[in-house]
């Protein structure tokens, strides 16, 4: 067998047709012979395997290409079937209707060339079903160059969205570690793992992946379903430090603001306002590092729940300049505490 490749992107396809070459040109346009790419169907109905098998019969590029095809079963299967074939020293996600941007080879390989990065991590921008691109994100963090990650974590965690496909991971940390199947959020059940047992990070100040927003997407839809999945993975979450309460507190305030728009038991809101308020006792401090929005939900839950159902965001942007007063006063008096 060849010598493992520099870079393995996964990419796991469903009926995604008018994008998915785009994709895959995106990536094998970049990397050329140090890449091996890895396509899983996963059971499409359209004419996906055309184009991915045209694309492979036609590609000029050097990067190896294979395709898999199955029944479907989910994203976090077929990131799990690919994780299995992959030989490449470091891995990378690329959803079917995403695109990495021109430059992004050029900034990463020599990173990844020198082999003591655990995660490179680089920027977005949102994009339509045309190409064109929409509000500009506003970055996680200010972090640019070479890190000790653990130091970082609870200002990661506070920040962050936890979509592999804005990194890049070295493949021995993933040894382990697998995707939830047949569940939504597989991602921020995941990839949070991978950074607890990460010690360094590379972070780089430009736009290298482009998200597209579909209608009707797995990320634009919101149902009992995904609550249930999303309520089960807060339920799990075993605060042991700062970064794992940070985790609990965000998810929390996910399923607050989704619940007001679907109806569901009284029993797990209750849960989830308790457990948020045994954090406060314990984790206070973690306030610093929380976005304004998370912030209020931590210090004042049941207010939180209430205000949240009758005004949605109107109030929050209302409390936001009130907290950015206070907060100054807020953070001399722990340290006088201190």
């Amino acid at each position: 067998m060849n010598k493992s490749p520099l870079l393995t992107v996964i990419i796991p396809n469903y009926n995604t047709e008018k994008f998915v070459e785009l994709a895959l040109k995106s990536a094998a346009n970049e990397f050329r012979e140090l890449l091996e790419i890895i396509v899983v169907d996963d059971g499409s109905t359209d004419n996906s395997l055309r184009v991915i098998n045209q694309f492979i019969q036609q590609d000029t590029s050097g990067a190896e290409i294979r395709l898999i095809s199955q029944d479907n079963k989910g994203p976090g299967n077929a990131r799990n079937k690919a994780l299995s074939l992959a030989r490449g020293i470091y891995l990378g996600f690329l959803d079917s209707d995403d695109l990495y941007l021109p430059g992004i080879a050029s900034s990463t390989v020599p990173l990844m060339k020198q082999k003591d990065l655990d995660i490179i991590e680089y920027h977005f921008k949102r994009i339509n079903l045309s190409g064109d691109a929409m509000k500009a994100h506003k970055r996680f963090y200010n972090y640019i160059g070479k890190y000790s990650l653990p130091e970082l974590l609870p200002n990661i965690f506070a920040r962050t969205a936890w979509y592999p496909s804005i990194r890049f991971f070295k493949r021995e940390i993933w040894q382990g570690i697998s995707f939830p199947e047949g569940v939504y959020y597989e991602d921020p059940m995941t990839i949070y793992q991978i950074y607890r047992r990460s010690k360094s990070i590379y972070f780089l100040k430009q736009v290298f992946l482009a998200y597209r927003l579909r209608q009707g997407s797995i990320t634009t839809t919101f149902t009992k379903k995904k609550y249930i999945d999303l309520y089960n993975f807060f339920s799990s979450i075993a605060v042991v430090d700062l970064p794992m309460a940070i985790l609990k507190i965000r998810i929390g305030r996910t399923l607050i603001r989704f619940s007001n728009l679907l109806v569901v038991q009284k029993n797990t809101l209750n849960d989830i306002r308790k457990s948020i308020l045994k954090l406060r006792f314990i984790y206070l401090n973690s306030i610093f590092v929380l976005s304004k929005a998370d912030m209020i939900f931590f210090l004042c839950p049941n207010i939180y729940c209430f205000l949240d159902k009758q005004y949605q965001d109107i109030w929050i942007l209302r409390l936001r300049e009130l907290f950015s007063k206070s907060l100054f006063k807020l953070k001399t008096y722990f340290k006088l505490l201190q």
